[in-house]
């Protein structure tokens, strides 16, 4: 009696616990899409910083402070920073090759313009942090080294 009521038992509730198990497979399986796709698209942004920050220094040492050197003043010739900033993202753009612009393309979901949008910000942000780097406590160099010149 006891085996022929957990045989109806399972009749019943087999069809629940497949229903269940599929269900739990599925999500499952869409959360590991959702991990995969999410440490592609960090892998890809860290890709992209790097490189930026590389040819944002490249282009620092090897032009702007040449630029710098030769100027009256010490200070960059007018239209000169944007021609700098247009063979940075140029130069970044380069490095990275088309498939990995066309996978951030797809993997944020960027038009063409937008990603060049993006580009230029991070470009704007690593010359931004190397010009922070180059102050000490919020106090520019030069001013430190004259207060303490006297």
């Amino acid at each position: 009696m006891t085996t022929q009521i957990a045989v109806e038992a399972f009749k019943i509730l087999s069809p629940l616990l497949l229903t269940a198990l599929t269900w739990v497979a599925g999500r499952i399986s869409q959360l590991i899409k959702t991990h995969v796709h999410a440490e592609r698209l960090r892998g890809l942004l860290a890709r992209v910083d790097d490189t930026v920050l590389s040819v944002v220094k490249e282009i620092n040492q090897v032009s702007v402070d040449a630029m710098k050197a030769t100027s009256a003043g010490g200070k960059l010739p007018p239209g000169a920073g944007d021609a700098l900033k247009q063979s940075a993202i140029d130069a970044v753009r380069a490095q990275l090759g088309p498939k990995v612009m066309a996978d951030l393309t797809e993997a944020l979901t960027l038009s063409t313009d937008a990603l060049e949008r993006l580009l230029s910000t991070k470009v704007e942000a690593a010359v931004y942090g190397l010009k922070r780097a180059a102050t000490t406590n919020g106090v520019h160099p030069a001013a430190t080294t004259k207060l303490f010149a006297a």
